[in-house]
């Protein structure tokens, strides 16, 4: 009996505290698919842009649309506060997918826009950070998509599908912290142009923006970002394309099926080689010429030519990077601190130093695995 009488106070304890402790009405608040940061150098004040996702009846159904407010204030908090008087409604940020930073703030430093995410308990730190470049942050907002009529959700969708491109980064708020507090502080970051498209402006994810100690310093363009992306083993598919093959006027592409990058610090007379370990898994996708480099003799010499064209450009990507900027936005410090912990807490006041006089060394191999549906090439008819 006291069992019986035990067991239905559970019961009812349980129905009574079961339910949604932080739970909202749906029009008690404005879902926020994405915000963009700009800032105001004459009144010093933050300018806020939010896309908001509503709920629509138009003449094809219900649709999702977005809706923008936009207010300001002389810290984000207040800005984001004097938001409500705008929209009339708080801000709801567990849906935000996306972060769009000016390049004016980027310049100055983004600390306070990283400070204010992290601490709202509301953002997802999956949320994906962007840098529009020469354009303040709120005109990302005014570009139309023919399959997608939230720009945040458009951009989303491009980020995410960035491993069939390895042209430029794919950069969450965790990640970009983690890089920026890192005992050497440097992070990179994609870009997003805005261009004219005949008669509408459209989004272009291109290259990546290098940080040092929060604040940028220059963008890299989409090639050098691939290069990077390489260093870094964040290459997940993509295409090689060769031009001029082995002196030729032929070209070909190569699929990235699969990239794996191993990079082990060497200290030598307190000087740093970094040992560069790349196996790179491609398909022949596309051959454009009259030579037949299916052939087994030819593919070989294509395979060693393309191996030696990936390894240059990975170098100069490198040495331009140390030399123009001395910017360890490679990852490469976090690796000697793990290898050499004593000579890292010796040194870390030198780091610069040291990245600057590093050198690299790289052994690839690229193996190809299909090269498509067809073995043979089109040649035009005699």
């Amino acid at each position: 009996m006291v069992k019986t009488i035990k067991l239905t106070l559970l019961s009812f304890i349980i129905l009574l505290l079961t339910s949604c402790w932080n739970y909202k009405e749906i029009d008690k608040i404005a879902p926020a698919a994405g915000v963009s940061f700009d800032y105001d150098e004459k009144k010093n004040s933050y300018i806020l842009t939010v896309e908001i996702v509503n709920l629509k009846n138009t003449s094809t159904g219900t649709e999702l649309l977005p809706e923008y407010f936009t207010s300001e204030g002389k810290t984000i908090l207040d800005a984001i506060r004097n938001m409500i008087s705008v929209s009339g409604r708080k801000i709801y940020w567990s849906h935000a997918k996306v972060v769009f930073i000016s390049e004016k703030i980027a310049k100055r430093g983004i600390i306070d826009v990283l400070d204010f995410i992290e601490r709202d308990t509301e953002v997802r730190t999956d949320m994906k950070i962007v840098l529009v470049k020469g354009k303040k942050a709120s005109e990302i907002f005014n570009t139309s998509n023919k399959l997608e009529k939230i720009v945040s959700y458009h951009v989303d969708e491009m980020l995410e599908n960035s491993i069939y491109l390895s042209k430029y980064p794919k950069i969450e708020l965790w990640d970009l912290i983690n890089q920026i507090q890192f005992d050497i502080s440097t992070a990179i970051l994609p870009v997003a142009y805005i261009v004219e498209d005949n008669d509408r402006k459209i989004i272009n994810i291109s290259g990546s923006a290098i940080f040092k100690e929060a604040k940028m310093i220059a963008f890299l363009n989409d090639a050098d970002t691939k290069n990077l992306l390489f260093l870094r083993n964040k290459v997940y598919g993509g295409i090689l394309p060769l031009n001029n093959v082995l002196g030729t006027e032929s070209s070909v592409s190569f699929e990235i099926y699969k990239s794996k990058t191993k990079v082990k610090p060497i200290l030598i007379d307190n000087k740093i080689l970094f040992k560069i370990n790349l196996s790179v898994d491609v398909a022949l996708k596309e051959v454009s010429g009259q030579i037949d480099f299916i052939e087994e003799k030819k593919l070989e010499s294509l395979k060693n030519y393309a191996q030696e064209k990936i390894k240059n450009d990975i170098l100069n990507t490198f040495y331009y990077v140390r030399d123009t900027y001395n910017l360890d936005v490679f990852g490469f410090s976090k690796l000697v601190k793990i290898n050499y912990p004593q000579f890292w807490k010796n040194n870390i006041d030198r780091w610069e130093s040291l990245f600057s006089n590093s050198e690299l060394d790289i052994d690839i191999k690229l193996n190809i695995i299909g090269t498509s549906t067809t073995n043979k090439i089109i040649k035009v008819g005699k």
